[in-house]
């Protein structure tokens, strides 16, 4: 049983970190949106208008820009000093200038755009490529006075970009991460790019199935013991033989020799060691039902954790512009850095 009290260690130790942090990178984006919040020193509820940011980088899309922009709408809606421009009324300005112009606004166009939504912050930016990584570039800017309030670069990988972009446009499937759970242990966690947690839940799964199939193999051996060292599975010879033995071990002559007292102590001694072994079987069965019952429940909760990564992280805001039937014009309203 030492085995199993371990295992459900190794279990319960590995399945706690499953339920970690949310992604770094949402942290990155978190701390640089509070820090130009802050930087806002005017006192009162402000009109925010957040547009789409600027894709300036090979590697990423239009898509990319517009997941960015819906990141910061859901901080600038969660801060009581913001007030964020109804999506119809910004959709409609930045067609609008869009229409007027065949390249990327100026900053005096940006401001217009601000005046025309009746805002008093317009908050924009770029995405680009620089030195192998993918450079997010925001600024707040007051709309009455033009001045750059506050303003924020963080540099990303690509890959952690992109994966950034998929959580917030709800790419990753719920059923899709319990399929592969089930199938592997594990297999679901790395879907929803959580490749630690994913180790985890294999090695936690793993681990008790490995240590069930050596409970089951050890039971099956114990039960053979068990049924060969019982005389009613036995033919005379052999019944014999195991009186002699147990005679010889006892008393140290053979079995035809004691008297009648002897032989009950050798029959005792028979039975004692019959009853040893079929212990020995229950309490291997009873710890390959238990290791099973544990590494059943390790899969189902493989499984679960899955799904509830996939849920974290297929929809972390709710969609401000790709709410839209219209898609929203990305080049109309952002400035170049």
């Amino acid at each position: 049983m030492k085995l199993t009290g371990i295992c459900i260690a190794v279990c319960t130790v590995a399945c706690l970190p499953l339920y970690a942090a949310q992604p770094s990178v949402m942290q990155t984006l978190d701390s640089a949106l509070s820090a130009m919040m802050q930087a806002d020193q005017t006192d009162g509820a402000k009109t925010v208008a957040v547009v789409p940011f600027a894709v300036k980088s090979s590697s990423s899309t239009e898509q990319t820009g517009i997941m960015v922009a819906e990141y910061a709408v859901s901080k600038f809606m969660q801060n009581d000093s913001y007030r964020i421009v109804e999506r119809a009324q910004l959709e409609k300005v930045m067609q609008e200038i869009a229409l007027s112009q065949t390249g990327l606004a100026d900053e005096s166009q940006v401001i217009e755009a601000g005046k025309m939504l009746v805002a008093d912050r317009i908050f924009t930016g770029t995405v680009a490529s620089g030195f192998g990584k993918e450079v997010v570039s925001a600024r707040l800017i007051e709309v009455k006075t033009g001045e750059v309030l506050a303003s924020s670069t963080i540099s990303l990988t690509s890959s952690e970009l992109q994966n950034f972009v998929s959580d917030i446009a709800g790419d990753v499937k719920v059923t899709g991460a319990m399929l592969r759970s089930l199938l592997v242990p594990g297999l679901g966690q790395f879907y929803t790019r959580k490749p630690v947690q994913g180790v985890l839940a294999l090695t936690a799964v793993a681990g008790l199935g490995g240590a069930t199939g050596y409970y089951i193999a050890q039971t099956g051996l114990a039960r053979q013991e068990w049924k060969d060292s019982d005389p009613a599975n036995m033919s005379t010879p052999q019944q014999q033989k195991l009186q002699n033995d147990a005679a010889l071990q006892l008393f140290g002559t053979s079995y035809n020799s004691l008297s009648f007292a002897q032989t009950e102590r050798v029959a005792q001694h028979i039975q004692n060691d019959v009853n040893s072994r079929k212990n020995d079987y229950d309490s291997k069965y009873d710890t390959a039902v238990l290791l099973g019952i544990l590494t059943g429940a390790a899969w189902a909760l493989n499984i679960g954790h899955a799904a509830v990564l996939a849920s974290l992280t297929s929809r972390n805001v709710d969609l401000y512009f790709s709410s839209s039937k219209a898609r929203p014009v990305a080049a109309g309203v952002c400035i170049t850095f």
